[in-house]
């Protein structure tokens, strides 16, 4: 590893030589886990078990997120259906309040579209 001040610059011969260590080692990484790690029965019985652990203890924490954010969420799903049926107009006369809550939110898939209507004005 190369530990450099800011005062030194590194040559291009350190810097081909990082990227390069880079590279293999996400290389063997990516090697390791598809021929031993995902083909192993004992760590594929591992990971499931995590997983089970994690789901577990997590079940109150994905209601609660829910629960705070479930208007947020259901502007939003109406927000992308419109959107993709083109039907815009219809979406901001019918939910006024939820365009606003993503408006204010500041989602940005909906800054973006609403620079576009003022442009397009």
């Amino acid at each position: 590893m190369y530990i450099h001040n800011i005062e030194n610059k590194m040559d291009d011969d350190e810097i081909k030589d990082i990227v390069n260590k880079f590279i293999h080692r996400r290389e063997y990484y990516k090697q390791r886990y598809h021929n031993y790690v995902k083909t192993d029965p004992q760590q594929v019985d591992k990971a499931r078990e995590r997983a089970k652990k994690h789901y577990n203890d997590n079940k109150e924490k994905r209601k609660e997120y829910y629960q705070t954010n479930k208007k947020m969420m259901l502007a939003m799903n109406r927000y992308r259906y419109y959107k993709k049926n083109n039907k815009m107009d219809i979406y901001i006369k019918k939910y006024p309040e939820d365009y606003k809550l993503i408006i204010q939110k500041q989602v940005p898939q909906v800054q973006e579209q609403v620079q576009e209507q003022v442009q397009f004005l």
